[in-house]
């Protein structure tokens, strides 16, 4: 699930900028959108470059088409919030919030593969879908991986900015609270707020449990 590029958190704010800015690049040209690009644009997130909601139901759409009509392939759908976000615009105000909200969009995309489709569901809710490869990965593997993955990379984050600026360390307190459920593909047919409702409640069983 995880890749092995990471980034080099030692220089964590240049290195994410660098990488923030490349990805702009592709889609503007003397500050104007590629006309090739203008209908991609039309399904991302514009702060973070994320998916936004129609990017997403139409990336899952079409993994669903490309699946084997004779395979149950699998899906697993991960929601996540993120933890004590408010409390960064509250202290720091919304610019930094807003910075904080592109740096962890770069740590997602930079932790997850290729395949996997990341999206920014609102305000800070983050939608992911992870096909999988077989049964025998449930979703309490998904969230395991997850979890280890996604949290621990945040806390290097934080610390290597809390190295160069501890009085203003956007990232600091954030985690991600984490839910997770896996469909066959032939479930993707009911409406994605349907299937969006198992794993933000279990998402915020882990929480009371004190699992996150």
């Amino acid at each position: 699930m995880t890749n092995t590029r990471r980034p080099d958190y030692s220089q964590l704010n240049d290195n994410l900028n660098k990488l923030a800015e490349q990805r702009r690049s592709v889609y503007f040209e003397d500050g104007l959108p590629s006309a090739d690009r203008l209908n991609d644009l039309a399904f991302r997130d514009s702060l973070t470059g994320l998916l936004n909601r129609e990017g997403f139901k139409r990336q899952i759409k079409n993994w669903k088409d490309e699946q084997p009509s004779d395979v149950d392939s699998l899906i697993a759908l991960a929601y996540i919030d993120l933890n004590n976000f408010k409390a960064v615009n509250d202290r720091l105000g919304h610019d930094f919030g807003d910075q904080a909200l592109k740096d962890i969009a770069e740590i997602l995309r930079q932790n997850l593969r290729d395949t996997d489709m990341i999206a920014r569901w609102g305000g800070d809710e983050i939608v992911i879908g992870l096909p999988v490869r077989t049964e025998e990965i449930n979703h309490e593997h998904v969230f395991e991986a997850l979890d280890e993955t996604l949290n621990g990379s945040l806390r290097q984050a934080e610390q290597a900015l809390a190295l160069r600026d501890a009085n203003r360390n956007y990232l600091s307190g954030i985690s991600f609270a984490i839910g997770v459920e896996v469909y066959q593909s032939q479930d993707l047919d009911q409406a994605l707020e349907v299937l969006l409702k198992t794993p933000d409640e279990r998402m915020y069983d882990h929480k009371i449990s004190g699992r996150l």
